[in-house]
Protein backbone atom coordinates (compact mmCIF):
# COMPACT_ATOMS: atom_id res chain seq x y z
CA UNK A 1 0.00 0.00 0.00
CA UNK A 2 1.51 3.47 -0.83
CA UNK A 3 1.17 6.83 1.31
CA UNK A 4 -0.54 9.61 -0.02
CA UNK A 5 3.04 11.50 -0.81
CA UNK A 6 3.15 8.27 -2.88
CA UNK A 7 0.70 8.32 -4.72
CA UNK A 8 0.85 11.98 -5.86
CA UNK A 9 4.65 11.35 -6.87
CA UNK A 10 3.69 8.66 -8.78
CA UNK A 11 0.55 10.33 -10.43
CA UNK A 12 2.99 13.46 -11.34
CA UNK A 13 5.20 11.73 -13.79
CA UNK A 14 2.19 12.40 -16.10
CA UNK A 15 2.63 15.00 -17.73
CA UNK A 16 -1.15 16.03 -18.27
CA UNK A 17 -1.45 15.55 -14.35
CA UNK A 18 1.44 18.08 -13.54
CA UNK A 19 0.26 20.59 -15.47
CA UNK A 20 -2.59 21.18 -13.65
CA UNK A 21 -1.09 20.39 -10.51
CA UNK A 22 1.53 22.98 -11.32
CA UNK A 23 -0.98 25.40 -12.26
CA UNK A 24 -3.37 25.11 -9.02
CA UNK A 25 -0.38 25.55 -6.82
CA UNK A 26 0.41 28.64 -8.25
CA UNK A 27 -2.69 30.03 -7.91
CA UNK A 28 -3.30 28.62 -4.36
CA UNK A 29 -0.34 29.34 -3.25
CA UNK A 30 -0.41 33.35 -4.00
CA UNK A 31 -4.08 33.51 -2.99
CA UNK A 32 -3.04 32.82 0.51
CA UNK A 33 0.07 35.09 0.41
CA UNK A 34 -2.13 37.95 -0.81
CA UNK A 35 -4.89 37.10 2.28
CA UNK A 36 -2.18 37.02 4.88
CA UNK A 37 -0.18 40.34 3.63
CA UNK A 38 -4.11 41.68 2.62
CA UNK A 39 -4.92 41.09 6.66
CA UNK A 40 -1.27 42.04 8.08
CA UNK A 41 -1.82 44.90 6.65
CA UNK A 42 -5.33 45.84 7.59
CA UNK A 43 -7.14 45.97 4.87
CA UNK A 44 -10.30 44.50 3.38
CA UNK A 45 -10.83 42.60 0.01
CA UNK A 46 -13.11 45.69 -0.72
CA UNK A 47 -9.96 48.19 -0.23
CA UNK A 48 -7.99 45.70 -2.23
CA UNK A 49 -10.07 45.59 -4.98
CA UNK A 50 -10.45 49.14 -4.80
CA UNK A 51 -7.01 50.59 -5.35
CA UNK A 52 -6.30 48.03 -8.26
CA UNK A 53 -9.60 49.03 -9.84
CA UNK A 54 -11.44 44.98 -9.83
CA UNK A 55 -14.11 43.65 -7.93
CA UNK A 56 -13.94 42.43 -4.15
CA UNK A 57 -15.51 39.22 -5.64
CA UNK A 58 -12.25 38.88 -7.43
CA UNK A 59 -9.79 39.63 -5.10
CA UNK A 60 -11.85 36.77 -3.32
CA UNK A 61 -11.74 34.34 -5.92
CA UNK A 62 -7.73 35.40 -5.77
CA UNK A 63 -7.59 34.15 -2.56
CA UNK A 64 -9.37 31.39 -2.95
CA UNK A 65 -7.02 30.42 -5.64
CA UNK A 66 -10.06 30.13 -8.15
CA UNK A 67 -8.85 32.90 -10.78
CA UNK A 68 -6.19 32.61 -13.10
CA UNK A 69 -4.74 35.84 -12.66
CA UNK A 70 -1.96 37.80 -15.14
CA UNK A 71 1.52 38.15 -13.52
CA UNK A 72 1.29 41.93 -13.92
CA UNK A 73 -2.37 41.49 -11.86
CA UNK A 74 -0.72 40.32 -9.49
CA UNK A 75 2.28 42.84 -9.12
CA UNK A 76 -0.53 45.05 -8.52
CA UNK A 77 -2.25 43.47 -5.90
CA UNK A 78 1.04 42.98 -3.79
CA UNK A 79 2.32 46.68 -4.93
CA UNK A 80 -0.58 48.10 -3.01
CA UNK A 81 0.57 46.34 0.15
CA UNK A 82 3.90 47.77 -0.10
CA UNK A 83 5.26 44.26 -1.14
CA UNK A 84 6.71 43.09 -5.23
CA UNK A 85 6.83 39.32 -6.65
CA UNK A 86 9.89 37.61 -6.44
CA UNK A 87 9.55 34.26 -8.48
CA UNK A 88 11.61 31.44 -7.36
CA UNK A 89 11.41 27.70 -8.95
CA UNK A 90 11.09 24.63 -7.18
CA UNK A 91 10.87 21.20 -7.81
CA UNK A 92 7.19 20.36 -8.69
CA UNK A 93 8.11 16.82 -6.62
CA UNK A 94 9.10 16.15 -2.94
CA UNK A 95 9.40 18.43 0.12
CA UNK A 96 9.22 22.23 0.15
CA UNK A 97 12.88 22.67 0.12
CA UNK A 98 13.55 20.82 -2.72
CA UNK A 99 14.79 17.08 -1.33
Amino acid sequence: MSTPKQDIERRLEDPECAKCYGAELAKTEFGIILALAREKAGMSQTDIGRLVDISELYVNWVEKGDANLSLALAGKLLAVLGLRLKITAQPLRGDDDGK
